[in-house]
């Protein structure tokens, strides 16, 4: 329980740096498209989490 409570805060942290960063250094205070690049970022984070998981889980 305590890694899925860790592996939560740390998805939430990333996003909300994801839109820190966007929102004031890429996309020129556009709420919009911070958002979806904030998640579109955050996605790829969780994918690049458990990709390794299953591919060495099912592959090797």
């Amino acid at each position: 329980m305590l890694f899925v409570a860790m592996l939560f805060m740390s998805i939430v942290t990333f996003f909300f740096l994801t839109i820190l960063v966007s929102y004031f250094f890429i996309l020129e205070r556009n709420m919009k498209k911070t958002i979806w690049v904030s998640l579109l970022m955050t996605f790829i984070f969780i994918l690049s989490l458990f990709i390794p998981q299953f591919s060495y889980q099912y592959l090797f």
